[in-house]
């Protein structure tokens, strides 16, 4: 079910004890109820998620519009706020705002009610984020006074102020004025625009407790945990996959080094036996199998250093001089090993070519330092 972007609570009056609750979407009411029919409607994890906006009932707020002082515009509706609280009996919030007009939207409710009210939603898991006085909702022209019902409260609407229909209190504020009823379309439509514009707010700056909220309602939780297995499906099908490349470019390589190796030996019949096979190899180019000279093992333990380079057609020349051929799969691992010697100490001549399989192939040559 797709979710209401904004939830209405109209908060109960002094003659009622349940909430009305309207539920907002695409610029309509898309279902209205009671607060206590919402757990059957929506389910916990979605009355978390949904912005809930108060109303707050005539019968318990203060709503009156003044003119505006002339001050910048926070200094104004600060003003406008704190005149409010000093002019009120008790402990009251104000909330100001402009209208469109230009004057100075206030009101005034008791804030011990209130916040006992915010309190309670939040304890039953709602996602309360303003509180706005019913009296905001219609603003008639001058010399007109209008009468709505909303959440079983008769409110008079009149362009300086509003409260609710009582008849000396209206003779006493309104005088003679006649009274027009609007409809419960005309009201509807007033509290979809109140859901967009929220003012003036009795939470503005108004700090509460805030709760754990959701970050997935019930279908974007079915769907991350379809997509989290996806995931993990594709996390092990990648590493299987790397891993199966991974052993088909070993076993490449060691056929490359066999296939290097058998060409000092073609007795060598494996990896494990290419080691035993090279030292014989030169022991039958003149090394001395016991005593192998210092040049020799340098090359020799540098191209063991790196398992895919093999070492081919090796042999000590007068003066101190090595000459070999390096075999190796490519050329980033032939300039491994040629590293390798060259940190050592020793000079080295290089000459790089390719064969007919594609082997980076290097004819060296290695002097003693």
């Amino acid at each position: 079910m797709t979710l209401p972007e904004v939830l209405l609570l109209c908060l109960p009056g002094e003659q009622a004890t349940d909430a009305t609750a309207c539920a907002v979407s695409e610029g309509a009411i898309s279902w209205s109820g009671r607060e206590s029919d919402l757990a059957d409607r929506f389910d916990a994890d979605a009355l978390a998620v949904m912005p809930v906006i108060l109303i707050v009932p005539a019968s318990r707020a203060t709503f009156r519009r003044v003119a505006a002082r002339g001050l910048e515009p926070k200094q104004e509706l600060a003003v406008a706020r704190i005149s409010a609280a000093e002019d009120a009996i008790g402990t009251v919030r104000a909330a100001a705002s402009f209208d469109a007009d230009g004057r100075v939207a206030l009101a005034t409710v008791d804030q011990d009610w209130l916040k006992a009210e915010i309190d309670r939603l939040i304890n039953a898991g709602f996602n309360v984020i303003a509180a706005v006085p019913a009296g905001a909702l219609l603003q008639p022209p001058a010399s007109t006074l209008w009468r709505g019902e909303l959440a079983g409260e008769r409110i008079l609407f009149g362009a300086d102020l509003a409260c609710v229909e009582e008849p000396e209190l209206a003779k006493l504020l309104f005088g003679a004025l006649v009274i027009t009823d609007v409809g419960a379309d005309q009201v509807e439509q007033a509290l979809v625009a109140t859901s967009q514009t929220r003012t003036p707010d009795f939470m503005d700056g108004w700090r509460f407790r805030a709760t754990s909220k959701p970050l997935f309602d019930n279908d974007s939780r079915i769907w991350a945990k379809r997509l989290a297995l996806l995931a993990l499906f594709l996390l092990f099908a990648a590493v299987v996959a790397h891993w199966i490349r991974l052993e088909w470019a070993i076993s490449r390589e060691n056929n490359r080094a066999l296939a290097a190796a058998q060409q000092i030996d073609p007795a060598i019949a494996d990896i494990a036996g290419a080691e035993a096979a090279v030292d014989a190899a030169l022991a039958r180019k003149g090394i001395q199998r016991g005593q192998p000279s210092m040049l020799v093992a340098i090359v020799w333990q540098a191209v063991r250093a790196n398992e895919n380079v093999a070492l081919t057609n090796v042999a000590l020349q007068a003066g101190g001089l090595l000459n070999a051929t390096l075999a190796a799969p490519d050329a980033a691992s032939a300039n491994a090993a040629l590293i390798a010697i060259q940190k050592s100490g020793y000079r080295i001549t290089a000459k790089p070519r390719q064969d007919q399989s594609g082997m980076t192939l290097v004819d060296l040559t290695v002097r003693a330092p």
